[in-house]
């Protein structure tokens, strides 16, 4: 176990931060105790494949504490016994500069060395190299960054040249805004570094990529599934990763950040642990009316209230406070997740083990952070700025995996669900017969029990029964309507319907029911044409207009159509009960009834579901709207036959193409004018003779003719040259006795229909082109 890990560069370990921080405060009594001031020996620099240390008590100084005027171009060789050193712990929440003083003797061939320095949470640092009667001093600032020095996935570096067989001092500056911890200060010769650097670099970026491939592959999930959890799952992943780097090089790299913790930090923790409340929350599939809910929502607004509290607070009183906000977060998912694994289990369970990275991280802080000894006596490099990607691209791969898991055991709950129902559906279906029967005989016995009823009170009662069974055969039959909906027994026969039959037809059925209840029963005429099947749009409109009649205690029912468009609206009104705003959906669920006079209304209340399947069927979009004791209105829209006929035509019109001459032999003055009249709509070039024989003989370029009866029976042309000349052209003959005529004509009704014609018309320049092409 590494001793020098970096604050604030742990990556995915939130609780790891948080712990870290919460330990400060009993860390600092041992980590600021003054050090007795202690001789150190040279580092020797043999080889050129090796790391060599400075950050070691044997080998420096210790980091000693600098006053605010020290220069370090001024340092003495030796420090001051004023000085008070700190061991390898400096505690920059107290100083803001250290120095490190060690000496190294270079006893190997290379006079090119790299000094690197880890943990991104220095502002800047500075180098002091002195020897052979000469020093340099290289200076590294985010803000101003220097072409000296590089920036590496774990730190930074500086070239320094330490000629062979010489001893140099090296003093090293530390500046820091904030606590950090263990930095790490090492030697090592060029070429080793660049090869090192290579690696890690590689290895970060490969890490980076992963983990940016995983949020998009999200990201896209959620677009397509349309499911939030994806959403969540893509949102905390960035944020998480955006902390990562908040640590790493790329701020210096890109923007020269100085890695000071400001209100834009918190503000990053604080979307991270809301963004990792959402995912959990949405995986979970957490209910507002569940317990845990509140948890979840309280964890949120305990968020929100630290995060107003760090823009007034020190760094370090807001460390303890995201400390205490990261430990309840924590307990709030994993004690949700424990009890859904409780309850449910299965993939909660790869969701529980999601999180084990975290808790491995929480226990290695715990054991680090009650283990270290008083005076650490070397720090080695921590690749910790690394690891915790790859622990987060871990933490991603085995929710993924839960996901999966949760999608295959939502979709096998769903296909068993449908399942039941259709088997349900099915089984009502086919029980219809058997359930049909004893109410035809109860009708058929109430017919025949009629008139052996006597007396007022007998009377009454038969009444009664009477209507009863209309009620239950009313019923039973919405009810078998609903069950051949749901599986699928029941299939649209869309051709242009006639609206005035049909309202003339359900006025005289509900007229009288009406006038028994005092409702006035209104049908407004209309003329209009539509695209539906009739028999099932008889039924919609029967089930809306009971429905009307039942919740109208009195005044009227209306049923009529409005022009919109290309669609017309089918409407039934009245001016009864009306239905809340909340339960406009409800009504047309066959599990549900409204709340609202449950018991003044008789019948099963699923006819708005029938109607509701129907209209799902026919793509007749019905919508309702209504005000409470003023009225209703429901509205189907359904396609105009006329509006959609004038756009087909339209549309096909713009596919004749006049690459032909037409040829009219056609006796008839009204079916010619006919004929005449599209072709000029169409735009198509033709031409009038009196015969076939002086159509044939005229030499035009005609590339279709159109005849008729009288012209085909009175040419001199024989049967042989009638069928070569069919072979040349197109042709159509207007006629009631197409058995006599060549196979290769085509047949046109009388009168001439636009349909044919245009069909016809089509044929023709393709067969023109065909030639051509041909030829």
């Amino acid at each position: 176990m590494n001793n020098n890990i970096i604050n604030n560069t742990t990556g995915f370990r939130l609780a790891w931060f948080a712990m870290m921080l919460l330990m400060f405060a009993t860390a600092y009594g041992d980590s600021t105790a003054s050090l007795p001031l202690q001789h150190f020996t040279s580092v020797e620099l043999t080889q050129v494949d090796s790391r060599y240390s400075l950050a070691s008590l044997p080998y420096s100084s210790g980091f000693m504490q600098v006053n605010e005027k020290d220069e370090l171009e001024w340092a003495p060789d030796i420090p001051s016994s004023t000085q008070k050193p700190f061991g390898l712990n400096p505690d920059f929440g107290q100083l803001k500069r250290y120095w490190l003083y060690t000496r190294v003797a270079n006893l190997s061939d290379s006079d090119n060395w790299v000094l690197h320095i880890s943990n991104f949470g220095f502002n800047a640092f500075k180098v002091l190299v002195r020897g052979d009667n000469e020093q340099t001093v290289k200076v590294f600032d985010n803000s101003m960054p220097s072409p000296e020095v590089d920036i590496n996935a774990l730190g930074r570096a500086v070239e320094v040249t330490l000629k062979p067989k010489v001893e140099y001092l090296i003093i090293v500056e530390l500046a820091a805004s904030h606590a950090v911890w263990h930095p790490y200060i090492g030697l090592m010769a060029e070429g080793y570094y660049q090869d090192w650097q290579t690696k890690m670099d590689f290895t970060a970026k490969v890490a980076i990529g992963v983990v940016l491939g995983m949020i998009l592959l999200a990201v896209l999930c959620w677009a397509l599934l349309k499911d939030v959890t994806f959403f969540w799952a893509a949102f905390s992943s960035f944020l998480l990763l955006c902390y990562y780097l908040e640590h790493s090089s790329l701020p210096a790299v890109f923007w020269g950040y100085n890695y000071e913790k400001t209100g834009l930090f918190w503000f990053l923790v604080s979307a991270m642990f809301i963004s990792v409340l959402g995912f959990a929350a949405s995986f979970l599939q957490v209910g507002r009316k569940e317990k845990w809910y509140y948890l979840f929502a309280g964890a949120v607004l305990m968020t929100v209230l630290v995060y107003a509290l760090s823009t007034v607070t020190t760094f370090y009183i807001s460390s303890l406070l995201y400390a205490f906000n990261s430990i309840v977060v924590w307990i709030v998912i994993l004690s949700s997740g424990i009890a859904k694994v409780r309850s449910e289990g299965r993939y909660y369970l790869i969701y529980i083990l999601g999180w084990l990275p975290l808790v491995l991280s929480i226990l290695q802080v715990i054991w680090v952070v009650n283990t270290q000894q008083k005076y650490v006596h070397e720090v080695s490099i921590s690749y910790k700025v690394i690891e915790v990607l790859y622990i987060h691209i871990a933490h991603m791969i085995i929710h993924a995996i839960a996901m999966i898991q949760r999608y295959k055991t939502m979709r096998a709950d769903k296909q068993k669900a449908e399942y039941l129902s259709f088997a349900k559906s099915r089984f009502i279906a086919q029980s219809s017969h058997d359930l049909r029967q004893p109410l035809h005989s109860m009708h058929i016995f109430l017919e025949y029990l009629k008139p052996h009823i006597n007396g007022e009170e007998a009377s009454d009662i038969f009444n009664k029964l009477n209507k009863t069974y209309r009620h239950m055969d009313e019923s039973f039959s919405i009810l078998m309507d609903l069950s051949k909906l749901e599986a699928g027994a029941v299939r649209a026969d869309i051709h242009q319907v006639e609206l005035t039959h049909l309202f003339l037809k359900l006025e005289q059925e509900y007229k009288w029911q009406a006038s028994e209840k005092g409702i006035q029963f209104i049908v407004q005429k209309s003329s209009v044409a539509v695209f539906t099947d009739p028999i099932l749009l008889e039924r919609m409109l029967r089930n809306l207009i009971s429905n009307a009649l039942k919740f109208t205690p009195s005044g009227k029912v209306i049923l009529g159509c409005r022009r919109r468009g290309r669609d017309v609206h089918i409407q039934v009104v009245d001016n009864g009960k009306g239905i809340p705003e909340q339960e406009k959906e409800i009504i047309f669920d066959i599990y549900s009834r409204s709340m609202y006079f449950p018991d003044q209304v008789e019948g099963s209340g699923i006819g708005l579901s029938v109607v509701k399947h129907l209209a799902d069927l026919l793509n007749h979009p019905l919508s309702v709207s209504s005000k409470l004791n003023q009225g209703s209105i429901f509205t189907l829209a359904v396609p105009n036959a006329s509006e959609l006929s004038m756009e087909s035509e339209q549309k096909e019109d713009k596919k004749i193409a006049s690459v032909i001459n037409v040829g009219l032999i056609i006796r008839d003055d009204q079916c010619r004018q006919i004929v005449e009249q599209r072709l000029q709509q169409w735009n198509c070039r033709y031409q009038l003779y009196d015969s076939f024989d002086s159509a044939v003989n005229s030499g035009a370029a005609t590339g279709a003719l159109i005849c008729d009866d009288f012209s085909v029976t009175n040419t001199l042309i024989r049967a042989s040259d009638l069928a070569y000349i069919s072979q040349q052209k197109a042709i159509a003959c207007i006629t009631y006795s197409p058995e006599r005529l060549p196979s290769t004509w085509a047949i046109l009704s009388y009168p001439v229909l636009p349909t044919q014609l245009r069909a016809f018309l089509n044929f023709a320049n393709r067969r023109v082109k065909t030639i051509v092409e041909q030829s």
